[in-house]
């Protein structure tokens, strides 16, 4: 959303919110409930447009697996839960390799040349395995982003786009 939002006029913007918490939850057909779905949403709230807000839970789920940079907001009161809520704010949206590989297959297709390659360089300096579109097929499916309806959307936007920068296919 934030590279969709760049050309956007603010009054026409859509910024997400996003509230993450780890707890039990009620399915009742389509719906959720309880009190793991109340606290996610009271978190959102918390977060600031196009941000994300976790709980303490999540924090001590992740602390040591990923290295975003959280904010600690204290505890917080929120509407309808019983005790407060230690909250943590993300203050820098990560952009890992495959970011930058998307990134740049939409800038090409856009026309941005230059810029897709721009991406192109960023993502093989974290990822310098990506040699080709071939390549970066074969990672994303080890990693279980393989999914045919994904892949086929991937061929033509991401690879095509790539394809279209330089990028070589094998």
């Amino acid at each position: 959303m934030i590279d969709r939002n760049a050309d956007v006029p603010e009054d026409k913007r859509i910024d997400f919110r996003i509230g993450v918490n780890l707890g039990d939850i009620i399915a009742d057909g389509r719906d959720i409930y309880g009190d793991g779905v109340n606290i996610a949403a009271r978190l959102e709230a918390l977060a600031e447009p196009g941000g994300i807000c976790i709980s303490r839970v999540v924090r001590d789920q992740i602390r040591d697996k990923l290295t975003y940079p959280f904010e600690d907001m204290g505890e917080q009161t929120v509407k309808n839960i019983a005790r407060p809520v230690r909250a943590y704010l993300l203050t820098e949206l990560p952009r890992n390799w495959s970011h930058h590989g998307f990134l740049a297959g939409a800038l090409c297709l856009k026309g941005d040349i230059d810029e897709a390659r721009t991406e192109t360089a960023e993502m093989l300096k974290l990822k310098p395995e990506v040699t080709s579109v071939a390549r970066l097929r074969a990672i994303l499916a080890t990693m279980g982003v393989g999914d045919p309806r994904l892949q086929a959307l991937r061929e033509k936007t991401v690879y095509a786009g790539l394809r279209r920068a330089g990028f070589p296919e094998d």
